[in-house]
């Protein structure tokens, strides 16, 4: 199912808030993410009371945080509650930073650093997911910060369609940013693999 901050704040409200009964269910809810809400609150004034506390980098909980929020506010924050989100690449797609033994000797583009949105990487406490590495390929080329062209080496052409692309073509570059199957990339860089190491009489 996926969840929406309107989804989340309607939650959020039918938990702690039972107006018909005029009493409060105080267990927090966790998110997945680690998010812990204690208590969301209608005050007279129509804005709204939220205590909540987020997972630490190292594992352990901060405090807990009270912020008073118009409507508007509240579905902002409701977004931090969505579970955060990473990639998920079809069987077979070689991922960077992993084992390239027995790939097809060449040149790849590889991403990393990468986020499904600016909330996303505001959200996590890290420098994000690794992405594909795309190849072989006969070029890569960057495209005044707008696109970023590429062609799969030849005989390697069939391989594009494991990445869901097609043997020449581009891929968008967002504000710096490029775009791979609903993630952006802060980072990508072409690299050999597996070529044949020099030897002292090359």
């Amino acid at each position: 199912m996926t969840h929406t901050s309107e989804l989340i704040v309607e939650l959020l409200v039918n938990h702690f808030e039972k107006e018909d009964q005029g009493s409060y269910d105080l267990s927090p809810i966790v998110f997945e993410n680690g998010w812990t809400v204690h208590g969301v609150f209608r005050n007279e004034d129509k804005t709204w009371s939220v205590s909540y506390s987020t997972p630490h980098l190292f594992g352990a909980m901060d405090d807990i945080e009270i912020q008073y929020l118009c409507e508007e506010e509240l579905f902002l924050l409701a977004n931090a509650f969505i579970p955060i989100a990473t990639p998920v690449f079809a069987e077979g797609i070689p991922i960077y930073g992993e084992d390239v033994k027995g790939l097809p000797m060449g040149m790849y583009l590889g991403l990393f650093h990468g986020f499904v949105s600016e909330l996303d990487r505001q959200r996590k406490q890290d420098w994000g997911s690794c992405g594909p590495i795309i190849g072989p390929l006969s070029y890569a080329q960057n495209t005044y910060r707008g696109h970023l062209k590429y062609q799969f080496a030849i005989g390697y052409e069939d391989r594009a369609k494991l990445y869901g692309l097609e043997p020449e073509g581009m891929l968008d570059i967002t504000e710096g940013v490029l775009q791979y199957q609903g993630f952006g990339y802060g980072d990508w860089t072409c690299h050999p693999v597996n070529l044949p190491e020099k030897t002292n009489n090359q």
